[in-house]
């Protein structure tokens, strides 16, 4: 169990972390009201959303204990923790990052749609695909930028909702 554990430490950790976040999703759309008019309502998006993040979540840890040797063998300690390397999840906590405070930036900061979806995705965009240029990061910028007013554009006249 030990060598279980230290083995997938950061995945339990984030399964964990997006269990919460999915049991968030299911216990908000519960607040909702009920729908009067629309077949679906208001809350079938959040708890549609939770109910595949809760049935992702339960096939990774089944996924993870399967692959998991049933066969405890004696380690010594230190040379799991010497072999265990954070640097394969650097990126995916950077992004974790990133969307935690573009949510916070719009929720709590009243920070305009536009602006911080722009900074958001060039971010992103800067971390997913490492430009090794200026020029390359000046095209980044600039389509983040385009996409986040195509997309104010967009939810303003097409879906009449003003972010």
């Amino acid at each position: 169990m030990y060598r279980f554990l230290t083995q997938n430490a950061v995945a339990i950790v984030f399964l964990l972390l997006v269990a919460a976040f999915a049991a968030a999703s299911l216990y908000g759309s519960s607040l909702l009201p009920p729908a009067s008019y629309e077949p679906l309502g208001s809350a079938a998006f959040p708890k549609a959303l939770g109910l595949i993040t809760l049935g992702l979540v339960a096939l990774q840890a089944i996924s993870l204990i399967r692959n998991h040797s049933g066969t405890e063998s004696p380690m010594d300690p230190e040379s799991v923790t010497r072999s265990f390397s954070w640097k394969k999840y650097r990126k995916p906590a950077l992004m974790l990052a990133t969307m935690v405070l573009y949510l916070a930036a719009m929720s709590y900061a009243g920070v305009d749609f536009r602006i911080s979806t722009s900074v958001f995705l060039c971010l992103a965009m800067c971390l997913l695909a490492r430009p090794d240029s200026p020029k390359k990061v000046l095209l980044i910028a600039g389509s983040s930028i385009v996409l986040a007013v195509v997309l104010d554009l967009v939810f303003k006249h097409l879906f009449y909702i003003d972010i």
